[in-house]
């Protein structure tokens, strides 16, 4: 769980250092004074977890929360609060976000926490793969990620491409299976091999190098990192 956390950049409304907590368990840590600040960096981010900060003004927490969920209904938030009355809790819960905990420490509830995000992160359903360059593929989104967590944008073609690699894990897959893939209909064509020569070329420059691995006899295969 600990090495999946770890590849991912989070942002957290500090609070008396508790950062510090979490610092170890995640690639990087934004940090912001305020939720209204946590959302500016989400937007100039998009990392996938995000803690915010409940104080007695309940209601800038509900609206950070609304908001992230709008920009995106997957976003795992986490609240962290103090002495929060239960009809408060469960109206933060019925939003949608992934945990809470108070302010003071707890061990245990920290690392319930951390089983909470590792759970709802689409690789714990075996969505995600890990290419080189810490560059990650989402399989059921079809959505492929940077280093620094920012979507890379594919065409259909490439991401057909992309999703018969991944099908087809540590598989060569031979050129004529991915071109029928691409022009069933119009599979033969005097123009198919280059016109998928070329998708692939563009497609290559998108990902890091050797990302796409090629044997002359037995096709293409995707280059995925063990984690």
């Amino acid at each position: 769980m600990e090495e999946i956390l770890k590849q991912f950049d989070i942002i957290q409304v500090e609070n008396k250092d508790y950062h510090f907590f979490f610092k170890k368990f995640f690639k990087h840590i934004y940090l912001a004074k305020t939720n209204e600040e946590a959302l500016r960096l989400y937007k100039a981010y998009t990392v996938p977890i995000i803690f915010l900060y409940c104080n007695q003004n309940t209601t800038d927490t509900i609206d950070s929360i609304k908001h992230l969920k709008e920009m995106d209904n997957d976003i795992i938030i986490i609240v962290q609060s103090y002495k929060k009355p239960l009809k408060k809790l469960l109206e933060l819960i019925s939003l949608g976000i992934t945990g809470h905990f108070d302010e003071i420490y707890q061990k245990d509830k920290v690392q319930n926490i951390l089983k909470n995000i590792y759970h709802h992160l689409p690789q714990a359903q075996g969505n995600i793969i890990f290419l080189t360059d810490n560059y990650i593929y989402d399989i059921q989104k079809k959505i492929l990620y940077n280093s620094l967590y920012i979507p890379i944008k594919l065409t259909q073609n490439e991401k057909i491409i992309l999703s018969l690699l991944t099908k087809k894990r540590n598989q060569y897959l031979s050129t004529d299976t991915i071109i029928y893939a691409l022009w069933e209909n119009n599979f033969g064509c005097e123009t198919c091999y280059n016109r998928f020569k070329n998708i692939l070329f563009k497609l290559r420059k998108k990902l890091p190098p050797n990302s796409i691995i090629n044997s002359y006899q037995e096709g293409y295969k995707l280059n995925i990192q063990s984690h």
